[in-house]
C-alpha cells in the first residue's frame, strides 16, 4: 500500500505549559509525528500493523474493527464523549445559484435527507441529527428548535409550490426551463455511502445530484472561487460561539467562511448585537434567535451531530481525553515519541 512519510512537529523547549502540574507526565512528548489518511481501509489495516500511536475511528470501524486481535494486542480501545459540544456536519447550497436561491427548495432538500435511516445504518444509533448553526449540545443552542424531519411528501409539495415540476415526463424536475440537477462535491470517501443514500431519495422527488469526488485542495480552491454547486463538509463547535465568520454578510468577501453567500439583513444585525452584548444570558438569547432565522432559511441542510469519540491508544500511553476527535470531513491518525 506504500509508506508515505510523516510529517512531524517539534516540542517547543521555552514553551512556559510545559512545567505546569497538570501537564507533568502527560502528552510532553519530543516530537508528534502525524499522517492524514483518506481512504478508511488503508488506515485500518496500517493500526493492525501497529504504526500509530493514536488512532480515531469512526462508529463502522469500532463496530467491525475494534476488537481485531491485531488490534487488541497493542492498543487500549474506548470510546468517550466530548463534555464541550461538538460540531456538526452539513450539506452547503451555494445560495447564489439560481437552483437554491429561495428558502423553500432549500428546506424540501432537506426534507428529503434521511438522517434516521442513516444514523441506524452507518453510525448503529450514536449520531443525532444537527438542528442549526450551533451544536445542539450548547447553550447557546434553542432547546425548542427541532431537526427538519425526513418528509418527502412535504417536499414534494414544496417543490410544486415553488415552481418546480416535471414538464417533459422524464423523471427530473423543471424550472423555468432549467432540470433541477447539479453536482455535490466531497473529499471524504467515508461519506459517500451517506450521499448515496441522499442521491436516491432525491431521485425518487426528481432531483438529480451527481456525486464528485474532488482531492482536498481542488475542494478547497473551489470554496474560495465559489465554483461549486452543492459541497458536504463539517465545523467545529465553540463554547461560546460568534457567528460572524460564518454566517455575517460580511464574511462572503475575501474568501470568507460564509462560502456560501448567505444574506440575510436580521441575521447581521443580530450578529453585531451579540458581540456587543456582554451579559451571558442576553447573549445566548440572541443568539438562540440567530438559530431559529438560520435554521428556517436552510443556507445549509443540517446533517449530523456526532458526538461519540472512538479511539485506540497504544497500551502505556495516557487516554488523550478530548484530544483525537473524527468528524465526516477529515481523519487522521498520529503517533508520538519520547
Amino acid at each position: 500500500m506504500g509508506q508515505r512519510k510523516f510529517h512531524h512537529i517539534e516540542e517547543n523547549p521555552q514553551y512556559w505549559g510545559t512545567a505546569l502540574k497538570q501537564n507533568q507526565g502527560a502528552h510532553n512528548f519530543e516530537k508528534v509525528q502525524f499522517r492524514i489518511v483518506r481512504e478508511p481501509k488503508i488506515g485500518i489495516e496500517l493500526l493492525k500493523q501497529g504504526v500509530f500511536s493514536w488512532f480515531a475511528f469512526n462508529s463502522e470501524q469500532w463496530e467491525r474493527e475494534s476488537k481485531d486481535p491485531k488490534i487488541q494486542e497493542n492498543y487500549d480501545t474506548y470510546q468517550y464523549v466530548n463534555k464541550a459540544p461538538k460540531g456538526y456536519s452539513y450539506v452547503a447550497w451555494n445560495n447564489t445559484n439560481d437552483l437554491f436561491k429561495s428558502p423553500k427548495t432549500r428546506m424540501a432538500l432537506s426534507q428529503l435527507m434521511n438522517r434516521p435511516f442513516m444514523i441506524e445504518k452507518f453510525t448503529y444509533g450514536r449520531a443525532r441529527p444537527a438542528i442549526g448553526p450551533i451544536a445542539s449540545t450548547s447553550e447557546y443552542a434553542p432547546q425548542d428548535l427541532e431537526p427538519v424531519k425526513f418528509d418527502p411528501a412535504a417536499a414534494v409539495e414544496a417543490l410544486k409550490t415553488d415552481g418546480w415540476k416535471d414538464a417533459n415526463n422524464d423523471g427530473v424536475l423543471e424550472k423555468a426551463g432549467r432540470p433541477f440537477e447539479f453536482s455535490l462535491l466531497f473529499s471524504n470517501p467515508d461519506t459517500e455511502k451517506y450521499l448515496t443514500v441522499y442521491k436516491e431519495d432525491l431521485a425518487k422527488a426528481g432531483v438529480k445530484m451527481n456525486l464528485q469526488r474532488v482531492d482536498w485542495t481542488t475542494f478547497t480552491k473551489l470554496l474560495d472561487e465559489r465554483k461549486f454547486e452543492a459541497v458536504i463538509l463539517a465545523w467545529t463547535a465553540s463554547v461560546d460561539p460568534d457567528l460572524y465568520q460564518i454566517w455575517h454578510s460580511d464574511s462572503i468577501k475575501d474568501n470568507g467562511s460564509n462560502f456560501v453567500s448567505y444574506r440575510n439583513k436580521k441575521v447581521d444585525e443580530l450578529i453585531i448585537q451579540a458581540q456587543k452584548e456582554f451579559d451571558k444570558t442576553k447573549r445566548i438569547a440572541i443568539n438562540q434567535q440567530i438559530s431559529k432565522i438560520i435554521a428556517a432559511d436552510a443556507p445549509y441542510t443540517f446533517f449530523l451531530e456526532q458526538p461519540v469519540n472512538f479511539v485506540a491508544a497504544r497500551k502505556g500511553i495516557k487516554r488523550p481525553k478530548d484530544f483525537m476527535n473524527y468528524s465526516l470531513g477529515t481523519s487522521f491518525w498520529m503517533r508520538a515519541e519520547k
